[in-house]
């Protein structure tokens, strides 16, 4: 008897306490409950930093049987705008009305929750339950600010945005603008133009070396169309066109980049089989050579060695470029293209180490089958020296021919001087 009326307090107090959580608890919202807002004062497709902004906002049921949801609950109101001032005016079924009030940097009800967070202006206030014959009829918000500096050219910022408490994420929709930095827009243009210059000249450069480019040249060449419509509107004063276009002319030029790395790295791999190829090649060649040499009686272990270290590199490499197959296919290109370059430059010292072992076996397998022969010195012929016949003979021929004038004549000597100068000729022509 005493533990049931210990018992029954209890089990009343929980009683209560449970119906009284079902009675007071907010139904959750979507935006299915809130009827479509209504925007007065905004409708420029862009401001500039420094413009007075202000405008209304309403916040509506979807249905009248709908208003007794949107009370019992809190309301969070944002902006960022700078120098803001918030009104939000509640007007509730029963006919009464509650402001609240951001002004001077601070809440003007006490009820109220007021902060700035990174620039941006919090407020926070509670519609209480008003019950089942209550309800929200409307919200009025007010919003007076100064449209604030951006670092983008074109940059959105949230004038407006409300969270309720118990509701959807964005179940009411944002009032954004879009903000002017005139002179970031006149950078990118011109940084946009340089850097599609850059990637055609690249996307040249690895289509003379051999690559395929084809992909990047198409997204360059719909880059370059977007550029020129972008610099054209940009020119017109037309920014949100120009902003449109140059975000389609960067998208394009990010698809070029990766193709064109697609391309490099496809190349470079190719070209580092080609090598491998090459190598192999090679090493069947020096492995001929040593045989070449063994059976010409040299010894060839030293080189047999050698043999066995390049293969075993060989392999080694083209294990490692085998697997740069599969950063290609996971689109790591920048990894590939260093694999397959790090490949090449290993291979390229293996075949200058392969030439030089067969060249040096090359040229002792000459040597053992065309020894060179020992020379055998040369006697230098010597000069003979004149005799002193020789020496005199002109002096001789002339003293004859004055001789054979005075003996025979004059026909005799002109004789004995003509013998004399075929003579001299002939010896000098020898």
């Amino acid at each position: 008897m005493k533990k049931t009326r210990v018992l029954a307090p209890i089990i009343l107090f929980v009683t209560l306490i449970l119906s009284t959580g079902v009675v007071y608890a907010a139904e959750h919202l979507n935006t299915s409950d809130f009827g479509e807002p209504n925007v007065q004062g905004v409708g420029k497709s862009y401001y500039k930093p420094g413009e007075r902004l202000e405008f209304l906002y309403y916040v509506v049921p979807a249905e009248d049987d709908l208003k007794v949801k949107l009370d019992n609950r809190y309301y969070y109101v944002h902006s960022s705008l700078d120098s803001v001032t918030l009104r939000a005016t509640v007007f509730l079924a029963t006919g009464a009305s509650i402001q609240h009030q951001y002004l001077n940097g601070r809440c003007q009800n006490p009820e109220d929750t007021c902060e700035v967070l990174d620039g941006t202006v919090k407020m926070s206030f509670k519609i209480g339950d008003t019950g089942s014959s209550g309800g929200v009829d409307e919200i009025e918000v007010e919003v007076k600010g100064t449209v604030p500096s951006v670092e983008k050219r074109l940059e959105t910022v949230k004038a407006l945005y409300i969270e309720v408490s118990d509701a959807d994420e964005d179940v009411l929709p944002a009032v954004e603008i879009k903000v002017l930095n005139l002179d970031q827009f006149t950078k990118d243009i011109e940084d946009i133009k340089i850097r599609y210059n850059n990637l055609h000249d690249r996307s040249n450069e690895l289509e003379d070396e051999g690559a395929v480019t084809v992909k990047a040249d198409d997204y360059l060449e719909k880059a370059n169309q977007n550029i020129t419509l972008a610099d054209n509107y940009y020119k017109e004063g037309d920014y949100v066109k120009a902003d449109e276009k140059l975000n389609n002319a960067e998208k394009m030029l990010d698809s070029a980049e990766v193709e064109l790395k697609k391309a490099e790295a496809e190349f470079v791999y190719e070209q580092a089989g080609d090598e491998l190829d090459k190598l192999s090649v090679l090493l069947v060649e020096f492995e001929l050579t040593i045989r070449e040499a063994r059976d010409a009686g040299l010894a060839v272990s030293s080189y047999e060695f050698q043999l066995i270290n390049l293969k075993s590199k060989y392999t080694n490499l083209v294990e490692k470029n085998d697997k740069t197959q599969d950063y290609l296919e996971n689109n790591k290109f920048d990894d590939a293209i260093k694999r397959s370059k790090d490949v090449t430059e290993e291979v390229q010292k293996l075949t200058v180490e392969a030439n030089t072992y067969i060249a040096e076996l090359r040229e002792k397998i000459d040597e053992v089958k065309s020894p060179t022969p020992t020379p055998t010195p040369t006697q230098t012929a010597s000069t003979p020296q004149p005799s002193f016949f020789d020496e005199q003979r002109d002096k001789l021929v002339i003293v004859g021919a004055i001789i054979a004038i005075l003996i025979g004549g004059g026909g005799a000597a002109v004789y004995l001087y003509s013998k004399y100068k075929h003579q001299k000729t002939f010896d000098e022509l020898k």
